[in-house]
C-alpha cells in the first residue's frame, strides 16, 4: 500500500512519511510532529491498521494546528474519534458527497 507522501491541513503542507517497522524502533504505529509538521506511520502492518493511523495521525495534526497546547485532544480522544470517523466515512457515501460539493 502507497501512502500519499503529503496531506495539506489548513493552509500547511505535512510530509507523510512511509516508514516499515517504525513501531519495533517507537513503539508507536504512527507519530506526528508539529516542529517539522511530520506523520510518521508504520507501513509493515495490515493494510486497514495503516488507513487508521493514518487517520488518526490527521486528527492528532489538525489539533495540533487548530488548538493551544494545552486544548490539544489526548491519545485517548484521538483513537476514540479516530475508528468512528473511519467507519462514519466508509458507511456515509450520500453525506460526504454532500461535504465535498463546490459552492
Amino acid at each position: 500500500m502507497k501512502l500519499p507522501s503529503q496531506s495539506r491541513i489548513d493552509g500547511a503542507t505535512w510530509q507523510v512519511a512511509s516508514i516499515p517497522r517504525y513501531r519495533e524502533e517507537s513503539g508507536d504505529y504512527g507519530r506526528t510532529t508539529n516542529h517539522d509538521l511530520t506523520m510518521r506511520i508504520d507501513t509493515s502492518v495490515a493494510p486497514a491498521v495503516i488507513r487508521d493511523v493514518l487517520l488518526h495521525e490527521h486528527l492528532h495534526a489538525m489539533s495540533m494546528v487548530r488548538l493551544s497546547v494545552e486544548d490539544q485532544l489526548t491519545e485517548r480522544q484521538v483513537a476514540g474519534l479516530s475508528g468512528c470517523l473511519l467507519q462514519w466515512l466508509r458507511t456515509n457515501h450520500n453525506l460526504l458527497d454532500f461535504l465535498m460539493e463546490k459552492e
